[in-house]
């Protein structure tokens, strides 16, 4: 059975007058108790672990988006506090959103939807996808198109059908990059091994007068297992107190250094470093840094790092690749959407302003590009969209709107090639 078209005026755009009707029925729907239970084992992580606050708040957004507004609307009956209705936005939409699609569908569908919902609820991973997914289903209805959703169905594995006309259809697979694609260290086990040594360096800090470079270097990964990273905490904060390098158990490297505080600037004052300064300071970039004032003074720098290359682009063009192979049909057009969790709307802008310089040598993410559409098995792909992290944009109007920046790559050499697919990013969140 077909999956029925979502109707033109698939939903794209909320009233905060709304918010109270679309919460309760959110609710009830999915039942409040998912979010809740979330919501109260993150809280648990941060009292043990406080590092983690910011990354798993941002990680549980809509969980805790839920949490909030059900506790404004109990107090309220609404929300009409602008900083409240700022912080709520990105629950507000994809609520909506997701009742939307709910409505649309069969009771069958429905049912399998409310499942994905209270799975991506509790599932980081799976939220990101399903966001993507629906941004990219918003941005096809404001085209006026009609979306289909075959996983649904059992009319395939890919994520939207995106109907043009009888004879004219777009296969559409989403895939959500996060921050941690590519990645030999990921987010979360570098702060959890951040959280260990912090509690083990409290007497260093404590009598710190000076700065102290501490550069931490793994063969590839952290240990997984609790138990072996506090065993490498232990053996770090020892070797701190020695005061001297030394390569530890498991070819572990431990750098060890001081420096004058100045070289950091205002650290003191703003609590900010510059990149180009810390890349200075321990002589490379690193995305996973501790920076720590001491009480006399001093400053602490823990940065954790891996000897294995980090390759974002060659992960994230991997996932294409296979998705292209094993979740389009290559029986009609493939359009592959990749969502950069990390990438906000003005680094795609300026990503697609350097491409669309022709002053500018091609760079590797235009010939990773080219190589994925050139290979005549994917000559069913008409293109491939980079979109940004979608951007909830304040309300005008008592109305709450979504935005991002689609970077297009269309193929017009593929066999199912249409000139309306010319356009299909041709608006104002179009980059390129």
């Amino acid at each position: 059975m077909a999956n029925p078209p979502v109707p033109l005026n698939f939903l794209t755009e909320v009233r905060l007058a709304d918010v109270p009707v679309i919460y309760r029925r959110f609710a009830n729907l999915i039942g409040k108790g998912h979010w809740e239970r979330r919501v109260a084992q993150m809280d648990a992580v941060i009292r043990s672990s406080p590092l983690m606050a910011d990354h798993l708040r941002s990680e549980n957004a809509i969980a805790y988006g839920l949490q909030r507004c059900g506790e404004l609307l109990n107090m309220h009956g609404a929300l009409f506090d602008d900083a409240a209705a700022d912080e709520l936005y990105p629950m507000i939409g994809f609520a909506a959103q997701a009742l939307w699609m709910i409505d649309a569908a069969t009771s069958i569908e429905a049912g399998k939807m409310v499942s994905r919902l209270r799975d991506a609820l509790e599932n980081p991973d799976g939220m990101r996808g399903l966001r993507l997914e629906l941004a990219a289903a918003t941005h096809f209805a404001r085209r006026g198109l009609q979306l289909e959703w075959p996983e649904m169905v059992g009319g395939g594995t890919f994520d939207l059908l995106v109907r043009f006309s009888e004879n004219l259809s777009l296969e559409v697979e989403c895939k959500s990059i996060s921050n941690n694609k590519g990645r030999s260290i990921h987010r979360h086990e570098a702060i959890a091994m951040h959280q260990l040594l912090l509690a083990r360096l409290q007497p260093v800090l404590a009598t710190l007068t000076n700065g102290l470079c501490v550069v931490l270097t793994v063969p590839q990964r952290l240990p997984t297992l609790q138990e072996h990273r506090v065993a490498l905490a232990e053996r770090v904060k020892d070797q701190i107190f020695i005061g001297t390098s030394a390569r530890l158990p498991d070819d572990i490297d431990l750098h060890i250094r001081e420096f004058k505080p100045e070289v950091l600037g205002d650290f003191a004052g703003t609590g900010r470093i510059e990149r180009s300064t810390l890349a200075s300071l321990i002589g490379g970039a690193s995305k996973e840094a501790m920076i720590l004032g001491g009480g006399r003074g001093g400053v602490l720098v823990i940065v954790l790092q891996s000897m294995s290359r980090d390759d974002m682009l060659a992960a994230v063009f991997a996932t294409l690749r296979t998705a292209a192979k094993q979740q389009l049909t290559s029986t009609r057009a493939g359009l592959l959407v990749a969502g950069f969790d990390g990438v906000t709307s003005a680094q795609m802008q300026s990503i697609a302003s350097l491409h669309n310089d022709p002053r500018q040598p091609t760079n590797v993410l235009e010939q990773s590009v080219r190589r994925l559409l050139s290979s005549r098995q994917r000559n069913h792909l008409i293109g491939v969209a980079l979109w940004s992290r979608s951007e909830l944009l304040s309300p005008r109007l008592e109305v709450t709107d979504s935005a991002g920046v689609s970077f297009y790559f269309p193929s017009r050499t593929g066999r199912f090639w249409s000139d309306e697919f010319g356009g299909l990013f041709r608006s104002p969140s179009f980059a390129g």
